[in-house]
């Protein structure tokens, strides 16, 4: 059995894609539903092979069935504080902690060979890192390319022999591998880890997604040929002060000046109502359905802006990415918003280069 841990549909949607690939292996995807505010109804499990099984968690409720024994809160102290169980435990321990996240006994945890994480560091992630000897990464987007500074103890760990000096997904010496869409792009000190994910092309895998997630394909097929794909930006206070909108009313603006057919792609973790209301005159489009999906049954390559998002990552073939914010610019972002607000000629300049960009 292989064990998968998603938290956004992104993730769901590379786990159903590679376990319809592994069809000889029965698959057991959980899904943190309270990241993105997902539910099970958002989805068709009709349309999942037989060897799929798809059940939803939540982490308030696992913390609190955790904290009502006292094995389950020896569980939870185990993970946070980051210690690997003797081998003849894990069996065991595997069979506890799923039983505890999926409310049900199958004997088929006992026998989980394999765990395959996206954020290996969330909460639910470290307590399943408990159960298995290694685990697997997949991509989880941006994240997976670019490192982040130390922790002050992590630090203190660099000191005393870390091999990194930057934090990474996949960085712990437990994680045996990382599937990634651009290999090429991985940090250096992690490339004996990287491998090139595959399963995205699986024809079976596409079209049981296109039914799972419910994906209206004919929305873009000959209507639209630019999306424009928000995100909740922290950097800048952007989202929070509504900053973004006007980002993204100058690029809706300009892109009629070009005579571009845009719509607009809500991010999963993002109301659709705020859009709706804010540009009532364009197209939204739901955050529960992958925008990646969106791009299999066009008739044309999209082009897929955004302020600095990883959508459309790995399926340039489908689409072409458009950032506002270049990679070298990243670290800085917020400083780079400012400068925007300050002189918006050249914000303007930049989404005109983009949009008019052969």
């Amino acid at each position: 059995m292989d064990i998968y841990l998603c938290s956004t549909i992104r993730n769901l949607m590379f786990a159903v894609m590679r376990a319809c690939k592994s069809e000889r292996t029965q698959s057991l995807i959980l899904l943190i539903t309270d990241q993105q505010d997902l539910k099970l109804a958002d989805f068709d499990c009709d349309v999942l092979p037989a060897h799929i099984q798809l059940c939803c968690i939540e982490r308030k409720a696992i913390r609190k069935q955790l904290d009502a024994s006292l094995a389950g809160r020896v569980i939870r102290l185990l993970a946070a504080c980051k210690i690997t169980p003797p081998t003849g435990y894990r069996a065991m321990l595997r069979a506890k902690i799923l039983q505890q996240l999926t409310g049900q006994h199958s004997p088929g945890f006992q026998q989980a060979q394999r765990l395959f994480l996206f954020n290996d560091r969330n909460r639910v992630a470290r307590l399943l890192r408990l159960a298995f000897g290694d685990y697997v990464v997949i991509e989880d987007g941006l994240a997976n390319y670019r490192g982040y500074p130390l922790r002050w103890h992590e630090q203190l760990g660099r000191l005393l022999g870390r091999r990194h000096g930057m934090r990474y997904i996949g960085d712990d010496v437990r994680c045996g591998q990382i599937l990634l869409l651009h290999p090429e792009k991985s940090p250096c000190g992690l490339r004996n880890k990287i491998a090139a994910i595959d399963f995205h092309n699986s024809e079976q895998g596409r079209e049981v997604c296109l039914l799972f997630f419910r994906v209206p394909t004919q929305s873009i097929n000959s209507q639209y040929d630019l999306l424009l794909a928000t995100q909740p930006i922290s950097e800048g206070n952007l989202t929070q002060s509504d900053a973004d909108l006007a980002i993204y009313r100058q690029i809706i603006a300009l892109a009629a000046e070009a005579g571009r057919c845009i719509a607009i792609k809500v991010h999963p973790r993002e109301r659709a109502q705020r859009y709706q209301q804010a540009f009532p005159a364009s197209t939204v489009i739901s955050g529960n359905i992958p925008l990646e999906l969106m791009l299999f049954g066009t008739q044309h390559r999209v082009d897929i802006l955004s302020i600095y998002s990883s959508a459309g990552l790995g399926f340039e073939q489908f689409c072409k990415r458009l950032c506002l914010v270049k990679d070298a610019e990243a670290e800085a972002m917020d400083q780079l918003f400012i400068l925007w607000q300050q002189q918006p000629e050249r914000l303007i300049q930049r989404i005109d280069g983009l949009l008019r960009a052969e």
